[in-house]
């Protein structure tokens, strides 16, 4: 183990994110002078089978404080971890899962660990010398496509629009920095597109970041954003991506999914699915179905 790999200082604090709500930030200092710090993100619609977010449950902040989390950090596991080579990230990773103990890492939370495990990544890099995007794959060749999300409905927007978010992949685009030129370019026309239907106050901005409007059918979402994706004239480098959330449109009782006031078995939603994707140019649909059904 080398010296000036060493783990020497970790610490956390309780900070607010982009949307005003606190989560975890974790500093890692390695050999007493390479600094990192990184920060927890959290989504609005998680399901049952993901890690569990540890919140504090009191009066402060509506109940979502993370001082229980902070803690976790300072006095459980950075005692572990500090003296430990930072270049070693899946084996602290294993050594923060083991002491949790549990299979959804609701124990420690999995917001800790993960501060830790990030802060420990963009650390590692550093004390290499090396990008970060180099320490993550030193032999990958193939350029990561963004997903950048345009329309917001669901459990992100106050509309009545069903599916969570609609997202742009400029997979045509040779440059990461292509990327997202094309990706504001069309999000500029979009915003000119909706006021011009809608009105100016179709461009508030939902939790996800992304444009609510009056839209209320997925059809009339993808439709507007093909006319945007269309004015640039980059539709050859444009694919569409759908974050449904569907278990938030399942009724447990009926088995049914309720979407634009219509219910829907599992048979006739995939057939809606297809119908899309066989109409737009969708290549990536998340949580299409509700977390139990594993086989359809």
């Amino acid at each position: 183990m080398k010296d000036n790999f060493i783990i020497t200082a970790i610490k956390a604090r309780e900070i607010l994110d982009g949307r005003g709500i606190p989560t975890v930030e974790v500093d890692v200092v390695v050999n007493h002078n390479i600094f990192s710090r990184a920060q927890v993100p959290s989504g609005n619609s998680t399901g049952s089978y993901e890690a569990f977010e540890l919140r504090d449950g009191e009066k402060r902040y509506s109940g979502r404080g993370v001082k229980k989390a902070v803690n976790n950090v300072n006095n459980i596991i950075a005692p572990e971890i500090i003296g430990k080579d930072v270049t070693h990230q899946k084996e602290l990773d294993n050594l923060m899962i083991e002491l949790d103990g549990t299979p959804n890492k609701s124990n420690l939370g999995a917001n800790p660990i993960l501060g830790v495990s990030l802060a420990i990544f963009k650390a590692a890099a550093l004390s290499l010398r090396i990008p970060l995007y180099r320490h993550f794959n030193n032999d990958a060749n193939i350029l990561p496509v963004p997903m950048i999300n345009m329309l917001n409905g669901g459990a992100n927007s106050s509309n009545d629009l069903d599916f969570q978010e609609f997202l742009i992949m400029p997979i045509g685009a040779e440059t990461f920095s292509e990327a997202l030129c094309i990706s504001a370019d069309i999000k500029m026309q979009l915003k000119d597109e909706l006021i011009r239907k809608y009105g100016k106050y179709a461009i508030n901005i939902g939790s996800g970041g992304a444009y609510v409007s009056p839209i209320k059918k997925v059809r009339e979402a993808l439709d507007i954003l093909e006319i945007a994706v269309n004015k640039t004239g980059c539709e050859s480098k444009i694919a569409y991506a759908l974050d449904v959330a569907a278990n938030y449109l399942y009724n447990k009782n009926t088995q049914k999914y309720i979407i634009e006031n219509q219910e829907f078995s599992k048979e006739e939603l995939i057939n809606f699915y297809k119908d899309i994707i066989a109409n737009y140019p969708i290549v990536s649909l998340e949580d299409p179905l509700q977390e139990d059904d594993f086989e359809g």
